[in-house]
């Protein structure tokens, strides 16, 4: 990364674009600068040329034999850390969340949209005495929004060492549809030993940060949550509530709907902890707002009457 002065602060830096990569033509670059780089002012200076969301790689684990990977020992891929400008962070292998200010020197990824430079400038640097905290190589203590958002973060662990985490927000200028990576961020990877998930109707791709139209949140929305494990061996698996913001998370009790069980669980209240066979269960779960579980109308049937009632998937 260059550090130093060139055009009066300006900073160019070559981004690579590829239609053919389908997953995203992805640039690895960093913040020149000696102070705290504001990402969000960076990707409005350089909207056609990158995307609305940066990777940061935390390292938090050490590699390990049932991580997948063409090594004897394999980093976990749960470990990259996301920001999308409309939506905020997402923590990856730590509980540290990225916020719009990436701190000196540190790396991140971006989805290129064009072959052109993105250009840093000195309007983007921050000069504040918390701006320049959160540094994804070293411990650090949990960085919170302050934005009044509808926001929930719910975390995946287990007793051996897994840790993933998902965003759910409602925030002005997302729909519930697929916004691209401004507001929807898919998991970079997804072969990883234990992952949590968010999905979407109309798209395959699975979600660490999902933006959401705030007029849908109510007591009856319902957000899917998918499951993925490939861990073998007894696994006691937990989901909880990281934290959440806004007036409707902070007034309303959040509820876990377990379809493999048929259970709902206060997840405001404690924890859920449960099982897994190995495999991909893309409907076991769902955030909802009300105790009772979701019900399908009632039929009416009598002995000349057959109906034939369609119900997800």
């Amino acid at each position: 990364t260059f550090i130093g002065s060139f055009n009066n602060g300006d900073i160019p830096t070559a981004i690579s674009y590829n239609a053919l990569n389908i997953g995203g033509s992805w640039n690895l670059i960093g913040n020149p600068y000696p102070g705290a780089l504001d990402f969000d002012a960076f990707h409005a200076a350089n909207s056609i040329v990158v995307d609305g969301a940066a990777y940061f790689w935390s390292q938090a684990s050490p590699p390990l034999a049932i991580n997948p990977g063409n090594e004897g020992l394999n980093f976990n891929q749960n470990d990259y850390a996301i920001y999308t400008v409309g939506s905020g962070g997402a923590a990856g292998g730590s509980p540290d969340i990225p916020t719009q200010y990436v701190p000196s020197a540190q790396g991140f990824f971006v989805a290129g949209l064009s072959n052109a430079d993105a250009t840093f400038t000195n309007s983007m640097r921050m000069a504040d005495a918390t701006s320049n905290n959160l540094f994804f190589k070293t411990p650090n203590k949990q960085s919170k929004s302050n934005n009044s958002a509808d926001k929930l973060w719910i975390n995946l662990t287990s007793d051996n060492g897994v840790f993933g985490q998902i965003l759910i927000a409602y925030v002005d200028g997302a729909t519930n549809d697929n916004d691209g990576l401004s507001y929807d961020a898919p998991k970079l990877l997804s072969n990883n030993a234990s992952i949590l998930y968010s999905t979407m109707e109309g798209s395959n791709k699975i979600f660490a940060i999902q933006g959401k139209a705030p007029s849908s949140l109510n007591e009856s929305e319902a957000i899917k949550l998918g499951f993925n494990t490939s861990i073998n061996v007894p696994t006691i698996y937990t989901l909880s509530v990281a934290q959440l913001q806004g007036d409707f998370l902070s007034n309303n009790k959040v509820y876990l709907k377990d379809n493999l069980t048929n259970t709902i669980h206060d997840l405001s209240a404690s924890d859920y902890n449960f099982t897994s066979e190995v495999g991909e269960f893309k409907n076991r779960f769902e955030i909802v707002f009300k105790s009772q579980a979701l019900s399908a109308d009632t039929f009416n049937l009598d002995a000349n009457t057959v109906q034939i009632i369609q119900l997800d998937d």
